[in-house]
């Protein structure tokens, strides 16, 4: 409820609904108690709070939000309206329904284009504007009115001061005054401050964005980006353990930081091949690796990807040895399937955004029986019922099971 709230105050106040709004806060203003007396006025009002509970639920679609963000302008129109030539003459009218075009258009755009920094500088900029705008036409409408009830001008030249092809003229004349010069000033100093605050703002965002990516996967990233960190879920999904054999005497033998480079290059074969097949790498552990799959054909992208991975460790120790790196003296790789939670688990200052079970436990001890069974890759039951392929190589003995568990390997 408070985020749909945040939505909701964030579309009226910074998107679409700025002209309306700013239009009934300066009727309210003149009017006070007498604004809820003009059912136009709260018709306007009305018509604003469906259209940006529309646009809060649907606006993310070009169409909508669109045609979406000419509710409040179109209703108004409809019930204000005696003469649509004399009616849309009106400087407040005309430019209610350019600004809202043009705001539209604008969003529309930056939803399909998706360059939403420079777009969202043009916005802060046109509601700046529509505020300078509202201000003037306010002030204007007060002192027509004051020389209409003077006497110093006819009820027709009052009409015609507040038409829009006029507005400049009467903008003219209150430019003459140094506290409306003072305004427009202020506004665009402002302007500038706000897009320049924004534009640090968007900068640091998208440094966080790319350092948290490099530290998670980007899917998970964009998850707890987007559903926050009060996901905890219980669903069945593919692991995949994997780890380099006789890891420790290649570290005994080499530099650290030839390690460590070899590591980097071999994790990111993983890494683009686990993208391929459309896995997310949950953690990395030395020099093992966790994958988890979920939705269609999660076995058999699994499998495809390990596959693939074990095709391509001998192309990757040519490129190690021409930068002088040890290279990859084999690998194991385990994969079970059931279910397990998912979450953020850790402490309340750190937390790690992973699944665990038994379903990960066993994918690990079937990554350790590769070297005992001779073989690169050991499936469990589970993903031998979805992938053919694979041959039984009987019953094992898995640590910390009580029960012998049958295993498969890849047919020849």
């Amino acid at each position: 409820m408070n985020r749909y709230l945040s939505k909701f105050f964030n579309e009226l106040l910074l998107n679409s609904g700025q002209y309306a709004l700013f239009y009934i806060l300066m009727y309210f203003s003149y009017e006070g108690g007498n604004f809820w007396l003009d059912i136009g006025h709260v018709i306007l009002l009305l018509s604003l709070i469906i259209q940006t509970i529309i646009l809060t639920k649907y606006g993310n679609l070009p169409k909508v939000r669109f045609f979406g963000s000419l509710i409040a302008p179109l209703v108004y129109t409809f019930f204000e309206y005696t003469d649509i030539i004399l009616f849309l003459s009106d400087s407040g009218h005309f430019f209610f329904w350019f600004f809202s075009i043009v705001t539209a258009m604008v969003q529309t755009y930056q939803l399909k284009c998706k360059n939403e920094e420079i777009l969202d500088y043009l916005l802060t900029s046109i509601n700046v504007i529509i505020f300078i705008f509202i201000y003037f036409y306010f002030d204007l409408k007060i002192s027509v009115e004051q020389q209409l009830k003077n006497g110093l001008i006819t009820y027709i030249e009052a009409i015609e001061k507040l038409e829009f092809y006029n507005f400049l003229i009467g903008l003219k004349e209150l430019l003459l005054d140094p506290a409306h010069i003072y305004l427009i000033i202020g506004a665009i100093l402002l302007t500038t401050t706000i897009i320049i605050s924004k534009l640090k703002i968007n900068n640091l965002r998208k440094r966080l964005f790319e350092l948290l990516g490099a530290y998670v996967d980007t899917k998970v990233r964009d998850k707890l980006l987007q559903k926050g960190q009060n996901l905890i879920e219980k669903k069945e999904v593919v692991v995949l353990f994997s780890d380099i054999r006789n890891f420790t005497a290649l570290s005994e033998q080499n530099s650290a930081s030839d390690i460590v480079s070899m590591l980097n290059e071999y994790f990111s074969l993983w890494n683009s091949i686990v993208t391929k097949y459309g896995g997310v790498v949950d953690k990395y552990m030395g020099d093992a690796i966790m994958v988890v799959f979920e939705g269609k054909n999660d076995s058999q992208r699994s499998v495809n990807c390990s596959i693939e991975i074990l095709n391509s460790i001998e192309k990757l120790n040519g490129e190690l040895k021409g930068k002088s790196l040890p290279i990859i003296p084999d690998i194991g790789i385990g994969i079970h399937k059931g279910e397990v939670i998912q979450g953020p688990i850790g402490s309340n200052e750190r937390k790690n955004y992973t699944v665990i079970g038994d379903v990960v436990n066993i994918a690990s001890r079937l990554e350790s029986s590769c070297k005992e069974l001779s073989t690169h890759l050991v499936v469990s039951k589970q993903i031998r019922a979805e992938v053919n392929g694979f041959v039984s190589k009987g019953s094992i003995t898995l640590k910390g099971k009580k029960d012998n568990f049958e295993v498969y390997i890849l047919e020849g």
